[in-house]
């Protein structure tokens, strides 16, 4: 099953009683002072995998990379643009039921809100099991925290937000992806044109 998410709507509702306290969700990254370094991964290139690429980067950095298939990778939400150069048709990150294939933060659950620096554009996102990761294992098998722009997320597993959780989705497709206690597609998700 295919899933578009539509842009948000949002509707005035008469309540009764107590008003719930407001939904926080994820803003927009922040930009940060200073131009970047632009870096590259690929089999010819100064990088070979993505988190080689992260580990050297500067905030402001942006990392291109090449189309194939990379393993996982993992931020602190740092202020970096992950873009692949050809889309993500052949540009994938696999984590092939061994963990989540993109972790952009580092934060508690209860701190998490907001922690949308890491951009990452233009990849598919697979094979993805949250469960078998060391940090927050029930939460987004695919992406954990940050911004994904025009990507693809299928395959993911996770207690809540199959896909993704914490995560800022912008002009994504999300694709069988299964939650065994809720949010398939995702869990304390802001999505956009996704």
């Amino acid at each position: 099953v295919d899933i578009t998410l539509k842009p948000l709507e949002f509707h005035t509702l008469a309540i009764e009683g107590p008003v719930p306290a407001p939904v926080m969700l994820p803003p927009a990254p922040q930009k940060p002072q200073g131009a970047g370094v632009v870096r590259h991964v690929g089999p010819s290139a100064e990088f070979k995998t993505i988190q080689q690429a992260v580990d050297a980067a500067k905030p402001g950095d942006t990392i291109l990379v090449a189309p194939g298939t990379y393993a996982p990778f993992a931020t602190k939400n740092d202020f970096l643009t992950i873009r692949s150069e050809a889309g993500a048709e052949k540009t994938t990150i696999d984590a092939k039921g061994e963990g989540r294939c993109v972790t952009l933060t580092a934060r508690p659950f209860a701190n998490m809100y907001g922690e949308t620096n890491t951009v990452v554009e233009g990849f598919t996102l697979t094979g993805g099991v949250a469960d078998r990761t060391r940090l927050h294992k029930n939460r987004g098998g695919l992406a954990l925290g940050g911004t994904l722009r025009n990507c693809v997320l299928t395959g993911g597993v996770a207690q809540y937000g199959g896909a993704a959780a914490y995560v800022r989705l912008e002009k994504c497709v999300l694709r069988g992806n299964r939650a065994t206690k809720c949010g398939g597609a995702g869990a304390f998700v802001r999505a956009f044109d996704s």
